[in-house]
């Protein structure tokens, strides 16, 4: 079970205090994406620019949802995801991440997450 972002605003000043620009930032962890575990099981992980988002899970015919907070942080590639029920909090390493996939390395393994 996985994932968490920080979405933010960045402010560019000019001359004076009345040239501000604001621009929303979007992480590129922002979205769905879903990883076939075979025997029709999958987990989708859903991350909101807002640092919210949620885990699907689905195997033997059964699909649970956890709500989630998460932080993505770039340079390092860490993802901590914060689960909303429990509180419980996970940490993970982003090997890599595309405009079609993110690979996440879980209890040993790359996972591939292909985007939805």
């Amino acid at each position: 079970m996985l994932f968490a972002m920080v979405g933010g605003f960045f402010a560019s000043c000019g001359g004076d205090d009345d040239d501000v620009t604001m621009t929303d930032t979007v992480s590129p962890i922002v979205g769905s994406r879903r990883c076939d575990y075979g025997a029709g099981g999958y987990q989708m992980l859903t991350f909101y620019n807002d640092g919210t988002g949620f885990i699907e899970d689905y195997e033997l015919g059964t699909k649970t949802v956890e709500k989630i907070h998460y932080e993505f942080n770039g340079s390092s590639m860490l993802l901590k995801i914060i689960y909303d029920e429990d509180g419980d909090t996970m940490v993970y390493n982003v090997k890599s991440i595309s405009s079609t996939a993110i690979v996440i390395r879980i209890s040993g393994e790359d996972d591939i997450f292909y985007k939805v």
